[in-house]
């Protein structure tokens, strides 16, 4: 492969390259589809539409079959990347060997254009867009035109004319695989050994261009990123204003966790996000080479050169201030670019009402501008209002409950979390790594659960009392398949969140937490890691070391053996605390697995217990056979108190530290329209008595108290 220097990229290495593509485009028949693709061989290394449309046909060819993971078209796609960056004299990334970068799942392709100055050159700068795209449907072929190889095609652009004006600093153009299916190639990149985010200079990251925004948008492109860093805002926009294109900063929150972006964050070095934003066949059969403007992409192909220029010849690269106060720029781009969708909402595939919607939320973002008082909190509910009324269009449909907590659930994840997503992502690598590709089974899968448990996420407060309270809103990923018919298992992550609140003293929080994660433990089918609940301990003590299944009760306050751990759980099960209580009940059937134990039958049999607790405790009772237990529910079964169990749902109560949380709202907004009642359950302590009953001896024939104390009298007579 050809490695010259980036000087000597001259016009006779163009010639032979384009020879190159021309015998791909001669192999596949790709002149036969959309635009002839014919080439000067006098080409420039200016940024030009038709070698940008030229790109992106070959890319976006039905015979690359949608550039999926793994597949030959990727291979294809692969190649053609990797030998224009050896036409262009690009070196492989550290000390590789080529340009191709492999990890297991997918395979990045990575050249580098050494910097110039001396002492800057060991500096990089990022430019990168992915090159997978969704693969071949049953319908049809998602040649992912837009999405992303248009990016791809302006990246190799900008290349090759960075190559003939060499910056100060080293620049890395690559190419991500595995995007689409979770942002794997760039994940797995600044998870190699190779990557040093200590000399990141920047990051250039292009997904979706040449489209319009919404399909009504014309003329603009979207820059997600920039908050902090006031230099690098000014510079895209300049840079836009140059080129002869609007250009729009925007908050990263706008878009959330949907590019590649994400990866390098954590490095808290400038970057940037260019995007043409949503339309209608995003991720669909019509995203093909000939809705794309290339004019369009030749003028954000300058924003993107002069932008990431400037982040490689900077004299020194710029540091993040705090952005702790309302982004107004934010607030005046998506304002702007709300008026420009409602002015054609036709072209948008809106009607007059949902138009008229969106006119109002322009109109709140208006005022928004000019609002001085408004608070971060309440700008972050102002934007995702926004999106909530944007989701349709972004998703290009109407969106259910379900589906919305999904979308804006994430966002709100990245929002408050920005290393969630790269952490988990190395993690499920990982995984992997270890299975030597994609887990191949759902048990392999299963095992990957990850979670982030920090500041962020824990609030631990005293009260005047010295009763404590810990309150979490904890991120968690797990992995998850999904069947698609006839025959086919697809891997992923799903990420949520898990909140609880609890309350006590401090022997009492820890109990609970210990619970907590013994519950866990021993119910594998729940997703989320008991570690968990041992990392939230040691906000409170962080001496907590790490508990086992068999020896969990030893974790517990005052308890040095199995005999006072049952003593200490019956007491907290008759206790004031009433989530002890309940979390104590269920704890105690890990105490005893194969008999239903004296234990719950004292319980059930103390009248001066509440009624929930008792009606709680039946249900640990599972030997038929014991006649004392069974005793018990008969004496219950003519009690006839209410056992109301009553759900302590943290997102209801005001004071709790993570309220105003999307997700929050979201839950309350379902109550109130499922007319959510807090009593879940007005049966009597006697109905549950039966209801047990009749479940261990499987006759449903007796409902009556009377019925079940013949029962009994029966029973002990034959014995």
């Amino acid at each position: 492969m050809h490695t010259a220097e980036p000087s000597g990229y001259t016009a006779r290495m163009r010639v032979a390259f384009h020879t190159v593509v021309l015998g791909f485009a001669a192999v596949l028949g790709l002149g036969g589809c959309g635009a002839p693709l014919v080439v000067d061989e006098t080409v420039s290394p200016d940024i030009t539409a038709e070698e940008l449309s030229l790109h992106t046909h070959y890319l976006a060819h039905p015979k690359l079959e949608g550039r999926k993971v793994r597949t030959a078209g990727s291979a294809m796609a692969r190649r053609y990347i990797a030998d224009r960056f050896a036409a262009m004299g690009l070196k492989p990334w550290s000390d590789a060997t080529g340009y191709e970068q492999p990890y297991h799942i997918g395979t990045n392709v990575v050249g580098v254009l050494p910097g110039s100055d001396p002492v800057l050159a060991d500096e990089y700068v990022v430019v990168c867009a992915h090159y997978d795209h969704l693969g071949k449907g049953l319908l049809w072929t998602y040649r992912g035109a837009a999405d992303n190889a248009a990016g791809v095609a302006v990246l190799l652009e900008v290349a090759e004319h960075m190559v003939n004006h060499p910056p100060r600093r080293t620049v890395v153009f690559a190419s991500w695989d595995g995007e689409e299916r979770g942002l794997w190639g760039s994940a797995a990149f600044t998870r190699s050994a190779r990557y040093e985010p200590g000399k990141l200079a920047g990051v250039v990251n292009l997904d979706m261009l040449g489209r319009k925004a919404f399909d009504a948008v014309d003329n603009t492109l979207i820059a997600v990123g920039g908050s902090g860093y006031a230099g690098l805002r000014r510079a895209v926009v300049e840079a836009g204003e140059g080129a002869g294109i609007r250009v729009l900063p925007m908050h990263r929150m706008l878009v959330g966790p949907r590019s590649d972006h994400v990866a390098f964050e954590a490095a808290g070095r400038p970057w940037v996000f260019f995007t043409c934003g949503p339309y209608l066949d995003y991720h669909g059969g019509g995203d093909t080479p000939d809705k794309l403007d290339y004019e369009k992409m030749t003028r954000s192909a300058e924003v993107v050169r002069r932008v990431a220029a400037g982040l490689a010849d900077a004299p020194a690269i710029e540091t993040a201030q705090p952005a702790d106060g309302v982004d107004r720029v934010t607030l005046g781009s998506v304002e702007w670019l709300l008026s420009e969708v409602v002015a054609n909402y036709r072209d948008a595939h809106l009607n007059r009402g949902q138009a008229k919607k969106l006119a109002a939320v322009r109109d709140r973002l208006a005022e928004a501008v000019g609002n001085e008082a408004m608070t971060l909190t309440e700008q972050n509910a102002l934007l995702e209002q926004t999106l909530d009324e944007l989701a349709p269009l972004i998703v290009g449909g109407k969106l259910n409950d379900d589906q919305r907590i999904a979308l804006l659930g994430q966002l709100d994840l990245y929002l408050h979390h920005p290393s969630y997503f790269v952490a988990g992502q190395k993690a499920f690598l990982a995984v992997a790594e270890e299975h030597k590709g994609f887990p191949k089974t759902e048990t392999d899968l299963g095992a990957f659960r990850w979670h982030e448990v920090n500041g962020t996420s824990v609030k631990l407060a005293a009260g005047d009392d010295g009763r404590l309270r810990l309150s979490a809103h904890v991120p968690y990923a797990y992995g998850r398949y999904t069947f698609y018919p006839p025959n086919r298992l697809v891997g992923g992550l799903t990420a949520t969140y898990h909140s609880f609140d609890v309350v006590g003293t401090r022997d009492e929080v820890m109990a609970q937490l210990v619970l907590k994660w013994a519950k866990h433990a021993h119910t594998p089918a729940l997703k989320i890691d008991p570690d968990l609940y041992r990392d939230v301990a040691r906000f409170v003590d962080p001496g907590v070391g790490p508990f086992d299944t068999e020896t969990w009760w030893l974790a517990l306050p005052g308890v040095s053996d199995l005999s006072s751990a049952e003593k200490r759980l019956t007491a907290w099960v008759r206790g004031e605390n009433g989530a002890l209580a309940e979390l104590g009940i269920g704890a105690l059937r890990y105490l005893h697995d194969e008999a239903s134990g004296l234990v719950y039958t004292t319980i059930v049999n103390d009248t001066s217990l509440p009624p929930a607790r008792r009606a709680r405790t039946m249900t640990l009772i599972k030997d038929a056979d014991d006649l004392d237990a069974m005793a018990a529910l008969v004496n219950a079964a003519d009690d006839e108190r209410i056992a109301v169990r009553r759900v302590g749902a943290p997102y209801r109560d005001e004071t709790w530290p993570f309220y105003d949380r999307y997700q929050a709202r979201m839950r309350r907004e379902l109550d109130a329209k499922q007319k959510y009642r807090v009593q879940v359950a007005e049966q009597t302590v006697g109905w549950h008595a039966i209801q047990r009953l009749q479940w261990l001896t499987g006759d449903r024939r007796r409902d009556t108290p009377q019925q079940w104390r013949d029962w009994l009298n029966e029973k002990r007579a034959g014995e």
